[in-house]
Protein backbone atom coordinates (compact mmCIF):
# COMPACT_ATOMS: atom_id res chain seq x y z
CA UNK A 1 0.00 0.00 0.00
CA UNK A 2 1.05 3.59 -0.61
CA UNK A 3 1.23 5.43 2.73
CA UNK A 4 1.83 8.99 3.87
CA UNK A 5 2.89 9.59 7.48
CA UNK A 6 2.32 13.08 8.90
CA UNK A 7 3.30 14.69 12.18
CA UNK A 8 5.02 17.79 13.50
CA UNK A 9 8.58 18.31 12.29
CA UNK A 10 9.66 17.99 15.93
CA UNK A 11 8.34 14.40 15.85
CA UNK A 12 10.62 13.43 12.98
CA UNK A 13 12.33 10.49 14.72
CA UNK A 14 8.99 8.82 15.47
CA UNK A 15 7.92 9.32 11.83
CA UNK A 16 11.18 7.79 10.56
CA UNK A 17 10.67 4.81 12.85
CA UNK A 18 7.12 4.21 11.63
CA UNK A 19 8.15 4.59 7.99
CA UNK A 20 10.87 1.98 8.50
CA UNK A 21 8.36 -0.44 10.05
CA UNK A 22 5.88 0.13 7.22
CA UNK A 23 8.56 -0.37 4.53
CA UNK A 24 9.62 -3.56 6.32
CA UNK A 25 6.08 -4.85 5.79
CA UNK A 26 6.29 -4.08 2.05
CA UNK A 27 4.45 -0.76 2.04
CA UNK A 28 5.56 2.29 0.01
CA UNK A 29 5.96 5.77 1.49
CA UNK A 30 4.56 8.28 -1.03
CA UNK A 31 7.09 10.91 0.03
CA UNK A 32 9.61 11.02 2.84
CA UNK A 33 9.33 14.56 4.13
CA UNK A 34 11.75 13.68 6.94
CA UNK A 35 14.55 14.33 4.45
CA UNK A 36 13.36 17.92 3.90
CA UNK A 37 15.27 20.86 5.27
CA UNK A 38 13.40 22.66 8.02
CA UNK A 39 11.90 25.75 6.34
CA UNK A 40 10.09 27.40 9.24
CA UNK A 41 9.89 30.28 9.38
CA UNK A 42 9.62 30.87 5.65
CA UNK A 43 11.96 33.63 4.52
CA UNK A 44 13.02 35.06 1.17
CA UNK A 45 15.97 32.66 1.12
CA UNK A 46 13.88 29.48 1.53
CA UNK A 47 10.54 30.50 0.00
CA UNK A 48 11.11 28.56 -3.24
CA UNK A 49 12.06 25.40 -1.36
CA UNK A 50 9.06 25.77 0.99
CA UNK A 51 6.77 26.12 -2.04
CA UNK A 52 8.27 23.00 -3.61
CA UNK A 53 7.73 21.03 -0.37
CA UNK A 54 4.12 22.22 -0.10
CA UNK A 55 3.36 21.05 -3.65
CA UNK A 56 5.14 17.70 -3.20
CA UNK A 57 3.54 16.94 0.15
CA UNK A 58 -0.03 17.69 -0.91
CA UNK A 59 0.45 15.57 -4.04
CA UNK A 60 1.81 12.73 -1.90
CA UNK A 61 -1.19 12.96 0.44
CA UNK A 62 -3.58 12.81 -2.53
CA UNK A 63 -1.66 9.88 -4.06
CA UNK A 64 -1.63 7.72 -0.92
CA UNK A 65 -4.01 4.90 -0.05
CA UNK A 66 -3.38 5.24 3.69
CA UNK A 67 -2.79 8.50 5.56
CA UNK A 68 -1.40 8.31 9.10
CA UNK A 69 -1.22 11.29 11.45
CA UNK A 70 0.89 10.82 14.58
CA UNK A 71 -0.58 13.15 17.19
CA UNK A 72 1.49 15.32 19.47
CA UNK A 73 0.52 17.54 22.37
CA UNK A 74 0.92 20.62 20.19
CA UNK A 75 -0.36 20.34 16.62
CA UNK A 76 1.75 21.38 13.67
CA UNK A 77 0.55 23.71 10.93
CA UNK A 78 1.91 21.52 8.13
CA UNK A 79 0.62 18.21 9.49
CA UNK A 80 -2.78 19.76 10.21
CA UNK A 81 -2.96 20.98 6.61
CA UNK A 82 -1.95 17.53 5.32
CA UNK A 83 -4.58 15.95 7.56
CA UNK A 84 -7.19 18.33 6.15
CA UNK A 85 -6.24 17.42 2.57
CA UNK A 86 -6.45 13.71 3.41
CA UNK A 87 -9.81 14.12 5.17
CA UNK A 88 -11.27 16.06 2.25
CA UNK A 89 -9.97 13.54 -0.29
CA UNK A 90 -11.34 10.66 1.80
CA UNK A 91 -14.72 12.36 2.11
CA UNK A 92 -14.98 13.10 -1.62
CA UNK A 93 -13.23 10.11 -3.18
CA UNK A 94 -13.19 7.36 -0.54
CA UNK A 95 -9.41 7.43 -0.25
CA UNK A 96 -7.09 7.59 1.50
CA UNK A 97 -8.09 5.68 4.59
CA UNK A 98 -7.25 8.16 7.37
CA UNK A 99 -5.72 7.09 10.68
CA UNK A 100 -5.00 9.33 13.64
CA UNK A 101 -2.71 7.75 16.20
CA UNK A 102 -1.59 8.58 19.71
CA UNK A 103 -2.59 9.91 23.08
CA UNK A 104 -4.13 13.16 21.81
CA UNK A 105 -7.15 11.75 19.99
CA UNK A 106 -9.51 14.23 21.65
CA UNK A 107 -7.47 17.35 20.83
CA UNK A 108 -9.09 18.14 17.48
CA UNK A 109 -12.79 17.85 16.65
CA UNK A 110 -11.94 16.68 13.12
CA UNK A 111 -10.34 13.56 14.57
CA UNK A 112 -13.95 12.53 15.32
CA UNK A 113 -15.03 12.73 11.68
CA UNK A 114 -16.55 9.41 10.48
CA UNK A 115 -13.81 9.07 7.83
CA UNK A 116 -11.14 8.92 10.54
CA UNK A 117 -10.00 5.73 12.27
CA UNK A 118 -8.48 6.51 15.66
CA UNK A 119 -5.88 4.22 17.25
CA UNK A 120 -3.76 4.49 20.37
CA UNK A 121 -0.59 2.92 18.94
CA UNK A 122 1.34 2.50 15.74
CA UNK A 123 1.30 -1.25 16.28
CA UNK A 124 -2.51 -1.31 16.08
CA UNK A 125 -2.38 0.34 12.64
CA UNK A 126 0.41 -1.93 11.36
CA UNK A 127 -1.53 -4.99 12.53
CA UNK A 128 -4.70 -3.78 10.81
CA UNK A 129 -2.85 -3.02 7.56
CA UNK A 130 -1.24 -6.44 7.50
CA UNK A 131 -4.50 -8.38 8.01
Amino acid sequence: MKIYVASRFANIDRVKSLQKILKGHGHEITTDWTTHEHVQPVTDSNRSLATQYAIEDVKAVLDCEIFVLLTTEKTGAGSTTEFGAALLSSSLHGKPKVYVIGPYLESNLFYLHPSVTRKQTIEEVVEELNN
